[in-house]
C-alpha cells in the first residue's frame, strides 16, 4: 500500500509540478522578451527625439545659453534687490533653414523682468545659425525651444537679519 501511495504521489508530482515549472519558465521568457522589446522601442524613440532636436553650431543648448549671456548688454542694477537669482525662460523657434525666430507667446518672466527678457530676445534674434531639427524621414523641420537662463543677482542685499532677543539675567 505504501508503494502504491509513493507511486501515485510521484506521478502526481510529475503531472502537476513539472508543467507548472515549465509554465513559469515560459512566462519568465515572455516577460524578458517584452522588456527587451520595450527597451528597444525606448531607444528608437530616443534616437528619433534626438534627431528631431536642433543643435547650436557651438554645441548644445547649454553652449547657446552661455553665448546669449556673454552677448547681453543689460544693466543688472535694475533687477530687484530682494532676489538672489533671476530665472528667465524665453521660447523661440529654430527654423528649418537654421535661423532663429521669436515665439509670439508671452513668457511669464516678461511680467517680472521685461527689460531683461527684451534684451535676451534681441540677442536670440542675432544668434548664429543652428543645425535644424529633422523629422523621422530626415527632412529639416521648425522646432520650438525654450531658453532657460538663471542669472545670479549681484545687486542682492540678502535677507533681512532678525534682531536678536535681549537676554536678561545672568550671563
Amino acid at each position: 500500500m505504501k508503494r502504491l501511495i509513493l507511486i501515485f504521489s510521484a506521478l502526481w508530482l510529475l503531472v502537476a509540478v513539472v508543467p507548472a515549472e515549465a509554465k513559469n519558465d515560459s512566462l519568465k521568457m515572455a516577460k524578458k522578451a517584452e522588456k527587451q522589446r520595450e527597451r528597444e522601442e525606448r531607444e528608437r524613440l530616443h534616437e528619433i527625439e534626438r534627431m528631431a532636436q536642433p543643435h547650436f553650431k557651438g554645441g548644445d543648448i547649454d553652449k547657446f545659453e552661455a553665448w546669449v549671456v556673454a552677448n547681453l548688454k543689460f544693466d543688472f542694477g535694475t533687477l530687484p534687490r530682494d532676489t538672489p537669482h533671476v530665472r528667465v525662460e524665453v521660447p523661440f523657434y529654430v527654423e528649418a533653414d537654421g535661423s532663429t525666430s521669436l515665439s509670439d507667446e508671452e513668457c511669464p518672466s516678461e511680467r517680472l523682468y521685461p527689460h531683461l527678457v527684451f534684451e535676451i530676445k534681441r540677442v536670440i534674434q542675432f544668434s548664429p545659425e543652428w543645425e535644424p531639427g529633422h523629422d523621422p524621414l530626415g527632412n529639416p523641420i521648425r522646432t520650438r525651444q525654450v531658453l532657460a537662463i538663471t542669472l545670479q543677482n549681484h545687486n542682492y542685499i540678502g535677507a533681512p537679519v532678525a534682531p536678536r532677543p535681549i537676554r536678561r539675567g545672568r550671563r
